[in-house]
């Protein structure tokens, strides 16, 4: 049902194309004939896993058994909810599982997800994401990690399992704070409820934060969600789309109100540091607009 499409930030870009699988339904004994179906057309040649209903590093771990020749990612894993060494681990992994072929999708997920499920505070999702990725780094490389990362505090941890390749990391990001952390700190961003027109405008943010930061191109994964149905009630009841929590999520809500500075809090998270929106226009709702 949805697509992802994949551009590195180049002057030739090179733009490849993915899909989130549907896990939702599917007993994990049917998911092997569903992966190996995604990786036989030469259009999708990654996959992103998402879903509400199972943990997202299980079904990609098996992937990487099922379709060898997939490159696998989350989109995304929440900062919050795994301690620093557990998602240390689990990356390590998949990595392993998968070598040179991971995609590691690492936001703030919601207030919903993060207090109302997990029952954690959703106290400043910006430094959260931050040093959860510094953390992941750090021991990915072999290093032993000592320090307060976010909420958590590691003392002498160290990965028994250093993948042979490192997988990617990058950070899903809704304004220009964390798009500039996605290009400065990680290896790209995943941008999301943006139009083609947005993107033009955000790509350019997250690359400028990389050349600053002295990082390579980044990677910048656009999510793009596509109805393929004749039936105009699906589409517009909204049965083609994800589950209620995103849209009730404050990050969420902002960047697609087109609120500004000013209406947001310390809690949002996908704000980082500063919001560019002003008036979005009526026909779109794209934080991005100024018409």
């Amino acid at each position: 049902m949805w697509s992802i499409a994949y551009r590195r930030v180049m002057a030739s870009p090179e733009r490849r194309y993915g899909m989130t699988i549907p896990f939702d339904g599917v007993p994990a004994r049917g998911a092997p004939r569903l992966v190996q179906g995604v990786g036989r057309p030469r259009l999708h040649r990654r996959v992103v896993r998402r879903s509400q209903r199972c943990r997202r590093l299980h079904p990609l771990a098996l992937a990487a058994a099922w379709a060898p020749e997939l490159r696998l990612g989350t989109a995304i894993v929440p900062a919050f909810t795994r301690g620093p060494a557990c998602l240390a681990q689990s990356v390590a992994s998949l990595a392993d599982a998968a070598p040179g072929r991971v995609a590691f999708g690492i936001g703030t997920s919601s207030n919903v997800i993060v207090e109302r499920w997990n029952g954690i505070p959703f106290d400043e999702p910006y430094r959260q994401v931050s040093d959860m990725v510094t953390f992941l780094r750090e021991a990915l490389g072999g290093d032993k990690v000592t320090g307060t990362f976010g909420a958590a505090r590691s003392r002498g941890f160290r990965l028994g399992l250093v993948p042979r390749r490192q997988p990617s990391i990058l950070i899903a990001a809704l304004r220009q704070g964390m798009l500039r952390l996605a290009g400065g700190h990680s290896d790209g961003a995943i941008i999301n409820w943006l139009s083609a027109d947005d993107v033009r405008r955000v790509v350019p943010i997250v690359a400028g934060a990389a050349r600053e930061a002295g990082r390579p191109d980044p990677e910048v994964v656009a999510r793009i969600f596509v109805a393929p149905t004749t039936d105009r009630d699906i589409v517009v009841g909204g049965d083609a789309w994800p589950s209620p929590h995103t849209s009730t999520c404050p990050c969420t809500r902002r960047s697609t109100s087109g609120w500004g500075e000013a209406s947001c809090s310390r809690r949002c998270g996908a704000c980082g540091v500063k919001a560019i929106a002003r008036r979005p226009s009526r026909r779109s709702p794209s934080p991005w607009s100024t018409s």
